[in-house]
Parts: C-alpha cells; sequence; structure tokens
C-alpha cells in the first residue's frame, strides 16, 4: 500500500510536539512588546520558540551576526553600561561611548550586524539601525547603525 509510504495519516502526525492552537494560545497570555519583522509571518509553535528563548542570557558564545537582539528597555543601565561606568575597576571596560540618537533604539529589536572582541573583556555589538551615524560593517554597501556593549543586548 502506497499511502502510508508516501506521507499517509501516520507520518502526517509525528511532525510537531505541540499543536498550533495551544501556542497560540500560550502566547496570546504573553506581553510580546516590539518583535522583530517577519515575526506576524511566523508558525505559533515558533513564535513561542521565539519568546521562550528570552529567560536565555546572551552569551559571547550564542550571539551571532545576523540574529535579532533587543536593547534592553531601561534606558540609564544601557547608557552607563555603553559609557563604562561601573563600580570598581574589576567591572570596568572599553567604554563603547553614548551619542544623541542611540534613545531611540532602547527596548526595540534590531539585526546585529558586527560582533567585535577587539580591547575587551566581553563582545562589542554592532546593531543596524536606520538612523545611525557609525559604520558596523563595510562592503561595497556599508551598514550603518550603533555599538553596544553585549550586556546590554537581551534576546528577542
Amino acid at each position: 500500500c502506497t499511502h502510508f509510504r508516501y506521507g499517509g495519516y501516520l507520518t502526517g502526525n509525528t511532525t510537531s510536539a505541540m499543536p498550533e492552537h495551544s501556542a497560540k494560545r500560550k502566547l496570546d497570555a504573553l506581553e510580546l512588546g516590539d518583535m522583530p519583522p517577519g515575526f506576524r509571518k511566523m508558525k505559533w509553535s515558533r513564535k513561542l520558540a521565539v519568546v521562550e528563548a528570552r529567560c536565555l542570557p546572551l552569551t559571547p558564545g550564542t550571539i551571532e551576526r545576523g540574529m535579532w537582539v533587543r536593547v534592553k528597555p531601561c534606558c540609564e543601565t544601557v547608557k552607563k553600561l555603553c559609557r563604562g561606568d561601573g563600580d570598581g575597576d574589576e567591572t570596568r571596560d572599553y567604554a563603547v561611548g553614548w551619542e544623541q540618537g542611540m534613545d531611540d533604539t532602547v527596548g526595540r529589536p534590531f539585526q546585529v550586524g558586527v560582533v567585535s572582541r577587539a580591547h575587551r573583556k566581553s563582545p562589542v555589538v554592532g546593531l543596524s539601525v536606520n538612523n545611525g551615524l557609525v559604520a558596523i560593517a563595510g562592503g561595497r554597501f556599508p551598514t550603518y547603525g550603533w555599538f553596544f556593549p553585549l550586556e546590554a543586548l537581551e534576546h528577542v
């Protein structure tokens, strides 16, 4: 019988661990905030996986070019991290700096353009921002945005 060989009833029901309506119900109960482009077009189970990744901290090993991250929502904390203000000498790191246009990025998601580990204990992440003034990635068509320390970012 070819029914079971080419995607019949038994093979069709083993693809997803959670039904889409259950994932939708869980997402409706959560506060999502700003999400990256394309989030509306994802399946409900994929959306839930993205949202559940928020509880995991960003580490130097998990950050990579092309992924979406959110700048932390507390503006004063982000400013302090960018300026390199720390409590002691052991927590201080090379300052990234804070510019006037960086206020607009707080709490919003952006795509990672570059990850730099030069002159710092933890990586500096260049985010692709439309009104950014710093060239974060070169090439034929340079990408502009802002640099942030890894500690100032979180999962989307």
